[in-house]
């Protein structure tokens, strides 16, 4: 996750500020929306592997007596129980707290580090 994340975001900034040129960089508001996209990709992209290890992790417990031997094995069960749709079940919930507190976190690094770096000059 965190990889896709940073790289998107970077990406993302990096475009903006390009685009801008010498106009004053990247604003807060350009900034969360970074941070809201490339999180909601990132969150996008590996979902299914965290939904399955959430069910791994539960398999054998009360009130869920499947057991997988692998992850490719989960993810198969859950698509042919599920379709392909199943492995992005609960994806919504998890956008919402994720996605603005990560777009969030970007906004305060960034103008701490601006803050930061004005200080040691």
């Amino acid at each position: 996750f965190s990889a896709i994340d940073l790289a998107l975001y970077s990406c993302l900034k990096e475009t903006l500020s390009r685009r801008n040129g010498d106009s004053g960089g990247v604003s807060s508001l350009d900034l969360l929306a970074c941070g809201a996209i490339s999180s909601c990709v990132a969150q996008s992209a590996t979902y299914p592997l965290a939904l399955a290890r959430t069910r791994m992790q539960t398999a054998g417990m009360p009130g869920n007596p499947v057991a997988f031997a692998s992850v490719a094995d989960c993810l198969r069960a859950t698509v042919r129980a599920e379709g392909v749709f199943g492995l992005f079940r609960g994806m919504s919930p998890n956008l919402l707290k994720a996605v603005p507190a990560m777009s969030i976190s970007y906004v305060v690094f960034e103008n701490a580090k601006l803050a930061l770096s004005s200080l040691a000059r």
